[in-house]
This record gives structure tokens, C-alpha cells and sequence, in this order.
């Protein structure tokens, strides 16, 4: 593929989590302020008061500002990991982190360029798939891992996809216990990593133990609404780190949490 056809692949996400040099990506600062800066231009100019709304104009806008908002998640995700892991990190890691993420952003890229609403819907299929697809490869070294990325409709969360061990997983419905859990998680913006299920806290989400013992689970949000959940789950006890294994989960959610809500934008 061509240098000029791989927009927000290696160059983005390289320099997100770089080795080389200590200071957060230049160049990844100057196209989020870019990204930003043009998309309140074409909102306001799209949104003028004085006139009837122009969706030419004010959609792209919008996907400019969620584009500096992604572009920012990645480079401070890219500043912890290189805080958190040891200055002299195995290459096999990096390259391991560099390949789960690309396909992702790739993706996201193109549905932020999508002009026909009706072609959003597989756009954000395909992310979905590839962010349950990169956790798996982060996490390879776990016994029987699985991910799963929710997403909220109505009082239920129902599985966009999943990849791993097992069959589809089920709703979280209001209706029972498990469900209502999950879903106050999600309102609260919050996360949880349980360990070992039986010693979960028996008054706050703690899953079903269903094919699993161990997982983590994050509120896939923006800061204007709420999505669903994004889960990793494993048979192996205590077997992810609770700081880097959850901010890793959490990097991914904002991801899905982009792309929904630049999928909703002419809906």
C-alpha cells in the first residue's frame, strides 16, 4: 500500500507508542489541534443561527472534533504505557500493541470519512470486530480469553460481536439482577476488574462466572453519553494486571465509543 493510502495506521499509531524519545508525539499534538480547530469552524459555520442548519458542513465538522478527541486519547495512552512499562520493554510487546491497534484506528479513519449514512453501520461492525479481534491479540498469552464489546439499547445491553472462546453471549436485561448491575456500571461511567468471581462484591457487577473466572469490564462512553460496555474475560485466575490490563480495556472502549458516536451522527 501506497504512503498516501494509509491514513492514521502506522504513522499514528507508531508514534503513539514510540519507544524513541520521552515527550508526547509533536506531530500527533499539531493534527489533533488541526482536527479541532477546523471542526469548530465547520460546526459553527454549519450551525449559523441565522440560517437553516447545513449537515454538508456541520457533519464533517463534528467528525473533525471526535477525530482530535481520538487522536488525544491515543497519545496520552501512548505516554502511560511508556510510563508503566519498563524503558527497556521487550520489541515483541510494542510490536504485539502496534499491531492490535492498527487495523482499529484504520477503520475508524474511514468511517469518519463515510459520506452515505447507510454505509456506517458495517463501518462500525468492522471496528467492533477488530477492537474484540486486537484484545484478543494483546491478551494472547491468556488461558481461553474472551472479549466482548456491548452496546446499550434501551434498558438492555445486547452483543455487537465478541471473539474467543464460547458461544454469543447473552443480553443484560433490567430485568434481572445481572443486567441491572451491568447497566448502573454503565451509567456511572465507571469500570471493574473482578480477580476471581467468588470473591466478587456481591452488591456491584460481578458477571455470571459462565465459562470464566476473571475479567474486566469498562462503560464504553463519551463525555456527552454512554454506549455500552466493552469485556475481557478468562477461566485463569487473576490474570490481568490491574493497571495496564484495564487501561488497555479502556483505550479500546473509548475507541468504540468514537466510532458510535460518529455512526450516530446523521441519525
Amino acid at each position: 500500500m501506497a504512503r498516501s493510502e494509509r491514513p492514521l495506521t502506522e504513522s499514528l499509531v507508531g508514534l503513539a507508542i514510540s519507544t524513541q524519545g520521552r515527550k508526547p508525539s509533536f506531530w500527533i499534538s499539531v493534527v489533533s489541534v488541526l482536527a479541532a480547530g477546523g471542526g469548530a469552524v465547520l460546526m459553527t459555520l454549519g450551525l449559523d443561527a441565522s440560517t437553516a442548519p447545513n449537515w454538508w458542513l456541520a457533519g464533517p465538522g463534528v467528525a473533525l472534533a471526535l477525530l482530535a478527541i481520538l487522536l488525544q486519547v491515543l497519545k496520552e495512552w501512548g505516554a502511560y504505557l511508556r510510563t508503566e512499562l519498563d524503558k527497556e520493554a521487550d520489541t515483541g510487546t510494542i510490536i504485539t500493541i502496534k499491531n492490535a491497534l492498527h487495523p482499529v484506528v484504520e477503520a475508524v479513519a474511514i468511517l469518519t470519512q463515510a459520506q452515505d449514512p447507510a454505509d456506517k453501520p458495517k463501518f462500525l461492525q468492522r471496528i467492533a470486530d477488530h477492537i474484540c479481534q486486537a484484545l484478543l491479540l494483546m491478551f494472547n498469552e491468556i488461558t481461553e480469553v474472551r472479549a466482548v464489546l456491548y452496546r446499550q439499547e434501551g434498558s438492555a445491553l445486547k452483543p455487537v460481536t465478541y471473539a474467543g472462546r464460547g458461544r454469543t453471549p447473552r443480553d443484560f436485561k433490567a430485568t434481572d439482577p445481572r443486567g441491572r448491575k451491568a447497566l448502573a456500571m454503565v451509567r456511572k461511567r465507571d469500570h471493574v476488574y473482578v480477580p476471581d468471581i467468588d470473591d466478587a462484591n456481591p452488591d456491584l457487577y460481578g458477571g455470571t462466572g459462565s465459562g470464566y473466572r476473571c475479567f474486566i469490564s469498562v462503560s464504553v462512553q463519551t463525555p456527552e453519553k454512554t454506549y455500552g460496555m466493552l469485556t475481557v474475560d478468562t477461566p485463569e485466575l487473576d490474570a490481568f494486571d490491574p493497571v495496564v490490563d484495564v487501561e488497555t480495556v479502556k483505550l479500546l472502549a473509548d475507541l468504540a465509543a468514537v466510532a458510535m458516536a460518529i455512526e450516530e451522527l446523521d441519525h
